[in-house]
Parts: C-alpha cells; sequence; structure tokens
C-alpha cells in the first residue's frame, strides 16, 4: 500500500524480508489479509469464499471431506465399483450449495442446483444425475445442523 511523502508523491512499502512467509510478511506490513481461505468454499458457489458469517455457523470444506471419505461407502446412493473421488465433486457441491442457501430446503433448491451444475469449476466430468444424491446428502448434512 503506497505511502505519501511531504511532497505529495507516493512511495511503495519496503519489501518483506527475505524468506517472508505470509505470516510474517502480514506482519511486516501490518495489513491483514482479505483473501479467501482456499480450504473454505460457500459464499461464492463457483469460486470459493467461505460458510457463514460472524452470526452463522462456519463449515469448512477440508473437514467436510474428512467427514465423507470415512463414511461415503455406506450410503444407499454409492455403487461398489466406483471410489470417494467419483463422488467428491458433488459431496463439495452441496457443501458449496449449503453455504449459498442458508435457510433453504433442499426442494427449494435442487432444480437451481442442477442448472448451475455444469458451471461448477469442481465437477469434473460428472453429471447431475450422477452425483445428485450425494450432493443431497452433503447439503443436507449442512443445513440440518
Amino acid at each position: 500500500m503506497p505511502l505519501s511523502t511531504a511532497a505529495g508523491r507516493r512511495k511503495c512499502r519496503p519489501p518483506a524480508p527475505p524468506g517472508a512467509t505470509g505470516a510474517t510478511i502480514g506482519a511486516h506490513t501490518h495489513q491483514e489479509s482479505h483473501l479467501p481461505d482456499p480450504n473454505k468454499v460457500g459464499d461464492d458457489l463457483f469460486t470459493g469464499g467461505s460458510i457463514g458469517n460472524e452470526s452463522g455457523p462456519r463449515s469448512d470444506w477440508t473437514a467436510e471431506e474428512t467427514y465423507w471419505r470415512a463414511n461415503w461407502s455406506g450410503r444407499p446412493y454409492v455403487s461398489g465399483d466406483r471410489d470417494f473421488e467419483y463422488y467428491r465433486p458433488g459431496y463439495r457441491y452441496g457443501h458449496d450449495a449449503a453455504g449459498r442457501h442458508r435457510g433453504k430446503q433442499w426442494s427449494e433448491v435442487e432444480t437451481n442446483l442442477q442448472a448451475d451444475w455444469d458451471r461448477y469449476e469442481h465437477r469434473n466430468d460428472r453429471r447431475w444425475d450422477e452425483v445428485k444424491h450425494a450432493v443431497r446428502d452433503a447439503f443436507d448434512r449442512i443445513t440440518k445442523r
């Protein structure tokens, strides 16, 4: 961030010390980062952000992914010839959608989620009909907390 000088010209802050990490750079410049945490997703369904706000619950995709990795295989929609990675995009989309559609029921958002699925950045090559049960499972897990 530029600093003003007496002559009205601007000069830049000094560079961070060699070998500084993100934490030390923030401390060095006395600025807080306002960048989204790449491990939290939700407010922006397509690019990330974090679910919740100061008055609501927070959910972090990393913790949810850990849950789903441990529990996916027992779900009734899982096919024996598919592994967790096959269902992972659906779980993440459901997780993200729960943050975006706080306070809504599945029946209120399913049509929109289906329509938006083809634009979802983490979907890989999955079709909606292949993952919709995983999406709903993850959505329900977040919204029923």
